[in-house]
Order: C-alpha cells, then structure tokens, then sequence
C-alpha cells in the first residue's frame, strides 16, 4: 500500500542519514528536509546530530510544552549514562542544563508540576537566579510545588541572596495569607533565637536573609505578621504596638 511505501521511505531515508552521519552537513540536511516538509525525518535527524535544543524548541513551537520536557528527560538519562561511563566529553549535560534555563519560563508557564519535579531531580546544580523570573511566572494554582523547590533551596545554610529568601517569603504568604502560618512566623523568628538578648549584634543582622522593608510590605498587604518584621528591624515598641492593634 502507498502508506506502507511512504513508511519505507522515511525509514530508508532515516537509515541513510544514521549511517551517513558523520559526512552530512547538519545545516544542509536541515534546509533540505524542511524544505521538503519531512518533519518526522528533521526530529530524527537532529536527534542522530545530538542537537537537542533543536528538538526542544521545535516542540515548544508547537505548544507541546510537555512532550518537550518528556525529551529533555530522556536526553538528560541518555547523558547521565554516558557520563557515568566517562565518555562525556562534550559537555552534553551542561548544554541540557543551558536547554532548562533558556525555556525555563515555557516550563514553568504551562507544565509548572512537571518542570519542578525534573528541577528538583535532576538539575539540582542550576543556579536559582537564573530562573527567578520564570519562577515567578508560574500560575497561583500552583503555588505549593514552587514553594516545595524554594524550601529545598531555604535549608542550605549557604543560600544567602536575599532575592532568595524574599521570594520564600513571597510564596509563604501566598499558601496562607493570615496569622494562622507557623511556617512563616518561625522562619521569621529565626534570627531573633540566634541571640535573643541583643538583637542589635552584627551576628544577628546578618542572620536577616531577606529585605526587611520588602517584607513590611508584602505583610501589610497580606494581613501578616507585621509585628515581627518590625521586632527584626529593632522597633520593638513599634512592634508591640502593631500586635496589639491587630490583637
């Protein structure tokens, strides 16, 4: 039948390229084949290439978020495999952690659970401040599994940048935004249980991760426990005060 001939070709053609790989010019063979709109036969030709950015992109193009990532998933195992083995000497892993920063905001915009997860997993080492802003993109209805990544980043005692903690504050006030978040309240009393007799030691300034007048802001337009963060900046009467009135 004609369908079966059409396979046959491609699958002939699919031979060819994988055979011939090394003596193809890869922007050539590409011109060619899109060209000619062999679609099936460019995914299959970038992927005998190793040009992984090609096949993410081109299924971001297509909106299909979530086959682009189940791609990069197995780029990344295929990787993994070889660098245990000691043959990664083209720095493949590195690209693909390049690939995830570059489209981390597609990512996040549309598969937010996915994303994490294979950020938590298997991309551990990418600096956070690269993908703040794709962080921040992420629907509210998801607002937990970004906050489960930021908890991860909060426990390393080393995590001092203050866009850091000021995003964990962000999200803790976004999961529950009243009184009533231990959470919060303990992570905000951290600093004050380091030297709780002298607040005005430079240990316990330093002890501050996050912006103090950003989270006066953030809490005074959350209904949160603004009494604390002016206990932290020194204003303890300022601070009684303010329990006080919302007491």
């Amino acid at each position: 039948t004609q369908s079966n001939q059409i396979k046959n070709t491609k699958n002939s053609l699919i031979h060819w390229m994988r055979e011939k790989n090394n003596f193809l010019d890869k922007d050539t063979i590409y011109q060619l084949l899109q060209h000619y709109g062999r679609v099936d036969e460019f995914i299959e030709f970038a992927r005998i290439k190793k040009d992984y950015e090609t096949i993410i992109l081109h299924y971001i193009n297509e909106k299909s978020i979530k086959k682009a990532l189940e791609e990069l998933t197995t780029f990344i195992l295929q990787e993994e495999e070889i660098s245990v083995r000691g043959k990664d000497k083209e720095g493949k892993l590195e690209e693909l952690r390049n690939i995830f920063i570059r489209y981390s905001h597609s990512f996040m915009r549309y598969e937010p659970v996915t994303t994490i997860d294979l950020l938590m997993n298997k991309f551990q080492s990418i600096d956070p401040n690269k993908i703040i802003s794709a962080i921040m993109s992420t629907e509210k209805g998801n607002t937990e599994q970004v906050l489960n990544y930021i908890r991860t980043l909060i426990k390393d005692p080393k995590r001092r940048e203050k866009n850091i903690h000021n995003l964990y504050l962000f999200y803790l006030s976004k999961v529950n935004s009243d009184e009533n978040n231990p959470e919060l309240i303990e992570y905000l009393k951290r600093p004050l249980k380091k030297e709780s007799s002298s607040f005005n030691s430079k240990h316990n300034a330093k002890e501050i991760l996050f912006e103090l007048d950003y989270a006066k802001k953030l809490f005074s337009q959350n209904n949160l426990p603004l009494s604390l963060v002016l206990a932290l900046m020194g204003k303890y009467a300022e601070g009684v005060k303010t329990a006080l009135s919302v007491g």
